[in-house]
């Protein structure tokens, strides 16, 4: 080994990015092509990016198009045109022999990230404009809260550290439930506000394994929010899917499947908040977790938009004029759902502090 490749190795060891490019170029120039790829190993710049998609276009196109999309994102001129074409290409081939819905989804965002037109598994466009809104690629008159969050630059949002999942005591009043399989939507609050809509669930049930003939999968609220079916039946293909949707980071939060579970469906219900019906019920039930959420207790000037807003009502004393700017903070920050659920816990939660602040005058009196 020559002084200069010796060299190299050691700036690249010490995360000089640009000598890792120049050593792999080496690597490949004396035919170690398995030495090339591992100097790209943990990439992060566009050129090391690139080296990587070009060294991965064949023997893993999908991988390929990750590091692409990458480079792009931190600079839209790090892609050679040779190498976007080869690897449009490769990912053509991909989708046409998907065997899933969600390998053909995941083919078809890369696809689209990369600037090719492909076409989506029924049912799943909302699912296909989030694609579009990752790789920044200007935005659809119709996209979704999902893709305008993504576009924003919002990924998965941590949990409140004291929260847990919605739920709610389903023996209590008897047999008013259903019960079955439950493919959980494993989201923090934030999430939830951010995220949360009828057609991102739609778009889901659409990208997963039908259900038997006359037993769908319905909007339902049990171990948190998520997708229902009122039967214990098999879940090993839902299972897999589940496996790959997570495994392709389709979605910010994880899916997870748990059979013989109670749930409420969460029906249609008519409002004047402006929303369709099933998102007017979710915006109804997320106000109702917002009233027992911990955050109510305090928070601090660095918590998020929901966690002041839900702080600023505790102890019965009302917001003192700021409510209108933490509104438009949240109307900022999520989505058309979780901004109606914030607005209904806020009117509901002003209107207990007015009754408790009449109690108080009362009593004073």
């Amino acid at each position: 080994m020559d002084e200069g490749l010796r060299r190299h190795e050691r700036a690249a060891a010490a995360g000089d990015e640009r000598a890792a490019v120049r050593l792999a170029r080496q690597h490949l120039r004396a035919g170690r092509r398995d030495r090339a790829l591992a100097a790209t190993e943990g990439a992060r710049s566009p050129p090391l990016l690139a080296l990587r998609a070009e060294l991965l276009c064949e023997a893993d196109p999908s991988v390929a198009a990750d590091c692409a999309l990458a480079a792009l994102r931190r600079d839209p001129a790090a892609l050679p045109a040779t190498l976007r074409t080869r690897l449009g290409a490769a990912l053509r081939r991909a989708h046409a022999a998907a065997e899933t819905a969600v390998a053909a989804l995941a083919a078809a965002q890369r696809l689209v990230g990369l600037g090719f037109a492909a076409a989506p598994p029924p049912g799943t466009e909302y699912l296909l404009e989030a694609g579009r809104a990752s790789a920044g690629l200007p935005p659809s008159p119709d996209e979704g809260a999902l893709a305008r969050a993504l576009r924003r630059g919002r990924t998965g949002l941590l949990p409140h550290p004291e929260e847990s999942p919605p739920s709610r005591l389903f023996s209590a009043h008897g047999p008013d439930f259903f019960s079955g399989t439950f493919l959980v939507f494993a989201a923090s609050c934030e999430d939830r506000l951010t995220y949360f809509e009828a057609a991102l669930f739609d778009a889901v049930d659409a990208l997963l394994p039908a259900p038997d003939p006359g037993w769908p999968r319905r909007l339902a609220f049990g171990r948190g929010y998520g997708l229902a079916v009122e039967r214990g039946a098999p879940t090993g293909l839902l299972r897999r899917a589940v496996e790959e949707v997570n495994a392709e980071r389709l979605l910010p939060f994880p899916l997870e499947v748990h059979d013989h579970q109670p749930f409420d469906v969460l029906e249609g219900i008519s409002g004047a908040g402006g929303l369709a019906p099933r998102d007017e019920r979710l915006a109804w039930r997320f106000a109702e977790d917002l009233a027992r959420h911990p955050a109510r207790l305090g928070g601090d000037a660095e918590a998020p938009p929901y966690a002041r807003l839900l702080a600023a009502f505790r102890g019965g004393n009302p917001p003192s004029g700021r409510l209108e700017a933490l509104l438009g903070e949240c109307g900022e920050a999520y989505g058309p759902v979780g901004l109606a659920a914030l607005t209904r816990f806020a009117r509901r939660a002003a209107r207990e502090n007015e009754r408790m602040q009449a109690r108080r005058a009362r009593r004073e009196r």
